[in-house]
């Protein structure tokens, strides 16, 4: 409250997390002073919406344009013996990066990994394959995470094995190379993921990201980016104008019923229905959508009603 009271406006950058226990706080300190949410993905994988409405797109697609957003390449791996997964992808990334250091380019390689434990068990692969180039593993449980940052800054270190450490809000345009030994499932995550590896420096290359494409799981969202000749700048263009296109179309329907106070809680209630339903055929002098107040049983009460022109 403190805080809200000395400030006229209030800003939010990566403001997909707004929905978050704290953030919400911030957000409710401040009342109806005027708020500002920046994120790249507004929308998030467990159906939490943002309050507000998108009034400004710049899309994907005009930030490749724009050369903000670099070209990516992918580089497959098919390997179908589980034990030998993470070896196939850890080889193929080191030769990646030791083309690249040839090359005078200042790149570091990233290996994701989605556990400590499994980032423990990786990081000794790459002191194996990767030796020449002093890997460090860096995660929430890591001792000596500055001392291992600052030899990845002074390039003592160009491999750094992490969980997710190198999201949001850490700036490291030399990570030009990633190793993915566990795939997100997330579109939101991927592309903020992916985001960090793409922004355009003349001193460095291109992002190159490296996957095994065998033994894929069908229902992924992402499966889309694990397949033979994947373009991920394509794809990941497609996959985010599709997102942001449902939630302008979201944005638009509620719009219909603004100013009704029924429609404005019903909208809160983030409703995500089934797609199931009953269609009547019936004749225009027979239409009447308000006789829907006097829908219900004594059993089944009608609580919210909600009608657009």
């Amino acid at each position: 409250n403190t805080l809200a009271a000395n400030y006229t406006h209030l800003i939010f950058d990566e403001a997909h997390h707004v929905v978050a226990t704290t953030w919400r706080r911030i957000r409710k300190a401040f009342g109806p002073k005027p708020t500002v949410y920046f994120t790249a993905t507004p929308y998030r994988l467990d159906e939490q919406r943002l309050d507000g409405k998108i009034v400004f797109n710049y899309s994907l697609s005009q930030a490749q344009r724009d050369n903000y957003f670099q070209k990516i390449d992918f580089f497959p791996v098919r390997e179908y013996v589980t034990s030998e997964i993470d070896n196939t992808i850890a080889v193929k990334a080191v030769e990646l990066l030791a083309a690249d250091v040839k090359e005078g380019f200042d790149h570091i390689l990233m290996a994701r990994c989605a556990s400590i434990s499994k980032a423990n068990q990786i990081f000794k692969l790459y002191a194996e394959v990767g030796a020449e180039f002093k890997p460090v593993v860096i995660h929430s449980k890591s001792k000596c995470k500055e001392q291992d940052l600052e030899r990845i800054r002074a390039r003592q270190s160009r491999i750094v094995v992490c969980v997710d450490m190198f999201g949001e809000g850490f700036d490291l345009p030399e990570l030009k190379i990633a190793a993915i030994h566990d795939q997100h499932q997330s579109p939101a995550v991927t592309l903020q993921f992916i985001g960090r590896l793409t922004s355009t420096d003349s001193r460095l290359g291109t992002a190159k990201f490296v996957a095994n494409i065998a033994n894929q799981r069908a229902d992924s969202p992402m499966k889309r980016l694990y397949e033979e000749s994947a373009d991920w700048s394509l794809i990941i263009r497609e996959v985010s104008i599709e997102r942001i296109g449902r939630e302008l179309k979201r944005q638009e329907f509620e719009a219909r019923f603004e100013g009704d106070t029924d429609g404005g809680k019903i909208a809160a209630l983030n409703p995500s229905p089934n797609i199931s339903g009953l269609a009547y055929r019936l004749a225009p002098e027979d239409w009447r959508p308000q006789s829907i107040e006097r829908l219900g049983t004594p059993k089944e009460v009608l609580k919210l009603y909600s009608v657009s022109d």
